[in-house]
C-alpha cells in the first residue's frame, strides 16, 4: 500500500457508549517502554450527542484530574486502536476565564510494535486498547495544573491523546484497509485528527489564541511530525510545537560488543520499514521539499526541522537513555560490568547528539521566535520536571516559558544546552534525575 500525505478530515463526533471496566492484563510486552503516567482500569460512558458534536464529560475524581471521552466509531470510522476499539483523550477545561481560549494537546508515548507477536501483546494493555483506560486522569508536564510544575500553562485547556496504536501516532490505515497480519490496526494519525475534529466543532478549538502541540517519546516524535500540519489546519491560532525526547536522527551505527542489547533500528533504515507497515504519515513540506525520493526520513526530526514553519522549542536529553537502549543497543549505565567496553561508544553518541541539536541552536540564533532548546547533560528520556534537571537556574516548563512568551522577532535565542561530552568522557551535570532503567527482561519502566 502507498502511503498518503496529511491527514483526512472527518465528520463531528459525539461520545461512545461505555464498556465493562475490569482489571487491566497483566501482560509482558516485547520492545515496550510503557510511561507510569499510563495508568489505564475503567473505561467510561459520556452520554448521548448534541449539537456542538460531544457530550460533557461526568464529573468525576478531582478538580484536577481530566475527564475521559472516547470517540465514536459511527462518526469517525477510521479512529481506532489497535485492537479496533475506538481512540480516546483526556480532557480538562480551562480553570480561569482568561485562559479558556489556550490549549495544551499532548500525544501521549509508549514505545512502538513492529511484528505480529508483539503488536499481540501489545493490544491486551492500554497501549494497544481503549477498553480498560480509567474514568479520569491526573495529567503531568505541560499538562500539569501545578503551578510550580506548569507555569504558563497550568490553568489552559489540557488534552492528552491516548497512544492505542503502537505506530509512533503516524498509522493511516482506513477502517476499510485489510487490517495487518488479519487483526491489526494502524491508525495513529487517524485518532489525532478525529481528536482535533472534535475539539473544534464541540470546544471551538479553531478559535483558540493559543496552542501548545506536545508529546513525549513516541508522542514527541509524532509531535513534531505533526506540527506544521495541525498549524495549517488552524491558520488563525498561534500553534507552537514543544516535543519532549522526540528528536530521533540517522542513528544508523548500533553498538555491538560486550553488553549489547535488542535493539530495534530507529534511522533511515528503520524508518523506511515502519513508512511501509503503518501507511506512516510524514510532514507535507519535508516530502514534497527535499526528501521527496526517501519520505519515511521526514519521520525523523533532524529531517523535518530544516523544513519546519511553525515554531518548535525542543526538550531534549544529551545521552537520551531509551533512543541508547531501545535504538542503539546499550544502556551506558556507568554500573554496569560492562561500561569499560561501553565508555568510548556513549561519549560518542552523546556527542552525535549534541551535533544533531546544533541545527535547532543554529535557527534559534539566527530567528529567536522559530526555534528553541533545553538539552541537559543527563542520562534520562522523559522525566523532565520542576524537581529538575535545571540548566542555568531553569527547568524545562521555564525555558519554554520563556520561549513562549517572546513578542516580535525576539530579542535573544531561548537556548540552554549542557555540553556532556566534548571530552573523552560524559560530564554528567548535578541536577539529573536519577535515571531508571530500562527493558530488564520483562519489567518495563518509563523514564
Amino acid at each position: 500500500l502507498t502511503p498518503k500525505l496529511g491527514l483526512g478530515r472527518s465528520s463531528p463526533t459525539c461520545a461512545c457508549a461505555c464498556v465493562p471496566a475490569h482489571a487491566l492484563p497483566a501482560t509482558a510486552m516485547a520492545r515496550l517502554v510503557a510511561a507510569s503516567s499510563l495508568l489505564g482500569i475503567l473505561a467510561v460512558s459520556l452520554g448521548g450527542c448534541g449539537g456542538g458534536g460531544g457530550a460533557k464529560a461526568p464529573i468525576a475524581g478531582s478538580s484536577d484530574e481530566a475527564k475521559l471521552w472516547k470517540l465514536d466509531l459511527k462518526h469517525y470510522p477510521d479512529a481506532r486502536c489497535l485492537d479496533g476499539s475506538p481512540g480516546a483523550f483526556y480532557f480538562k477545561e480551562a480553570s480561569h476565564e482568561a485562559s479558556k481560549d489556550k490549549w495544551v494537546i499532548a500525544l501521549q508515548g509508549g514505545g512502538e510494535c513492529t511484528t505480529n507477536a508483539e503488536c499481540t501483546q501489545r493490544s491486551a494493555t492500554i497501549l494497544g486498547s481503549s477498553k480498560n483506560y480509567n474514568l479520569t486522569k491526573l495529567l503531568t508536564q505541560f499538562g500539569s495544573s501545578d503551578a510550580e510544575e506548569n507555569p504558563a500553562m497550568h490553568g489552559w485547556n489540557h488534552v492528552r491523546v491516548m497512544y492505542c496504536t503502537g505506530d509512533l501516532h503516524l498509522g493511516q490505515m482506513n477502517a476499510t484497509d485489510k487490517p495487518e497480519w488479519g487483526w491489526a490496526r494502524f491508525a495513529g494519525a487517524r485518532i489525532v485528527d478525529a481528536v482535533l475534529d472534535h475539539l473544534s466543532k464541540s470546544r471551538s478549538l479553531a478559535s483558540a489564541s493559543t496552542l501548545v502541540w506536545t508529546g513525549e517519546s513516541a508522542g514527541g516524535i509524532a509531535a513534531t511530525a505533526h506540527l506544521d500540519e495541525v498549524a495549517d489546519r488552524f491558520p488563525a491560532v498561534r500553534v507552537v510545537g514543544a516535543p519532549i525526547a522526540g528528536y530521533y536522527w540517522n542513528d544508523a551505527t548500533p553498538y555491538h560488543g560486550p553488553g549489547q542489547n535488542p535493539y530495534v533500528a530507529f534511522g533511515k533504515d528503520g524508518f523506511k520499514v515502519l513508512y511501509s507497515l503503518y501507511r506512516m504519515f510524514v510532514p507535507r513540506r519535508c516530502v514534497q521539499g527535499p526528501y521527496k525520493d526517501e519520505p519515511w526520513v521526514c519521520g525523523l526530526a533532524d529531517f523535518s526541522f530544516r523544513t519546519m514553519a511553525t515554531p518548535v522549542f525542543f526538550t531534549e536529553a544529551e545521552v537520551d537513555s531509551v533512543q541508547l537502549q531501545l535504538h542503539a543497543g546499550l544502556t551506558c549505565d556507568p554500573q554496569n560490568s560492562t561500561y569499560t567496553a561501553e565508555a568510548k561508544y556513549c561519549v560518542e553518541w552523546g556527542r552525535n547528539m549534541t551535533e544533531h541539536l546544533q541545527k535547532v541552536v543554529d535557527v534559534a540564533r539566527q530567528s529567536p521566535t522559530k526555534a528553541g532548546l533545553f538539552s541537559p547533560a543527563c542520562r534520562m528520556h522523559t522525566t523532565f520536571s520542576k524537581a529538575g534537571p535545571f540548566i542555568d537556574g531553569l527547568t524545562y516548563a521555564q525555558a519554554f516559558d520563556a520561549f513562549l512568551s517572546q513578542t516580535g522577532d525576539g530579542s535573544k535565542a531561548v537556548v540552554h544546552r549542557d555540553n556532556c561530552c566534548s571530552g573523552h568522557t560524559i560530564q554528567y551535570q548535578s541536577t539529573c534525575p536519577e535515571p531508571h532503567r530500562v527493558l530488564r527482561g520483562d519489567v518495563y519502566i518509563d523514564t
